[in-house]
């Protein structure tokens, strides 16, 4: 039963992120309006991760940010969304404060109610269709740059959860590293392909 719920919010948070909700971009306040990584050059939209432990699999794509909107058109909890349109694995990122990150460290936890603690999810398998679901319980995601419109750092988090094809048992346990280069989200509504 606690699978198939896990299943269920795994599913409902990739569609209010990738097709029901639209991302809003943070505005600029620089006046430069220049995207620049810890390098000074303009960062591309990217991630890689390796996943370890009772699952392997490597997954790489498209990266982005912003402000996932309440259903009152008010906003909510800021995300990091890494391949979630992608054919691979995807890994959200949520500070449910709604304020964006900024360069630091911060902890990932299973109920991230400090200020700098986050919420992590790990969806093996196409987004639309995950073989395997794996909340966060604990690591870091390390940002070495920030601006209005580009993220970058690196991440690494183990997270316990199941895979699709036995879902029953549970406790399965993944390791996830890698980096990434977010852009912000476009305003406008993204619906991601089914995966088929």
């Amino acid at each position: 039963m606690v699978s198939l719920k896990l299943l269920l919010a795994a599913s409902l948070m990739v569609a209010s992120i990738a097709q029901a909700q639209s991302l809003e971009p943070r505005s600029s306040s620089s006046g430069s309006g220049e995207i620049t990584s810890g390098r000074g050059t303009t960062g591309p939209s990217a991630f890689h991760a390796e996943v370890r432990g009772d699952l392997t699999s490597t997954a790489s794509g498209d990266a982005e940010f912003g402000t996932v909107q309440n259903p009152d058109r008010s906003s909510g909890a800021f995300v990091v969304s890494l391949g979630v349109c992608g054919e691979q694995s995807a890994i959200l990122f949520t500070r449910r404060s709604g304020a964006p990150l900024a360069v630091g460290r911060y902890r990932i936890s299973e109920r991230a109610n400090g200020a700098d603690e986050i919420l992590a999810l790990v969806l093996t398998g196409s987004p639309t269709r995950p073989t395997g679901v794996f909340p966060g319980e604990a690591g870091w995601l390390v940002v070495t740059a920030a601006s209005d419109r580009f993220i970058a750092g690196r991440f690494q988090l183990d997270a316990p959860g199941f895979v699709a094809a036995d879902p029953r048992r549970e406790g399965r346990q993944v390791n996830v590293t890698g980096t990434f280069s977010a852009t912000t989200a476009s305003s406008s509504f993204r619906v991601c392909g089914d995966g088929e």
